[in-house]
């Protein structure tokens, strides 16, 4: 399973339980998305701190890979595998192979 760098950027709500944060990543384009889902799927480290931006990653799909123009490399994921972590319905994201961890 792999892992796609975020930032948890602000607490949401207290419920429901565990509560909910907002994380956000930026594409291989520059696009900003917002993600709002219970705080454990963000695989935050450690005890929960409440001041933010936190570091967090996503556990998603690798479904593909590119080099693109520049000779950067490109990876397709997948974020609703397996935890089904989606930004207003889009699960799917080109991202720089630098914020992809492969485990």
């Amino acid at each position: 399973m792999a892992e796609v760098a975020c930032q948890v950027v602000r607490w949401v709500a207290d419920e429901p339980q565990p509560g909910l944060v907002e994380a956000q990543l930026i594409d291989s384009d520059g696009r900003l998305w917002s993600f709002i889902d219970k705080e454990p799927v963000f695989c935050v480290e450690g005890d929960w701190p409440r001041q933010f931006p936190v570091a967090a990653a996503i556990r998603c799909q690798i479904i593909g890979r590119e080099i693109i123009a520049d000779g950067q490399e490109v990876i397709t994921i997948d974020t609703g595998s397996p935890d089904g972590v989606d930004s207003r319905g889009v699960t799917v994201f080109r991202v720089p192979a630098s914020a992809v961890t492969d485990r």
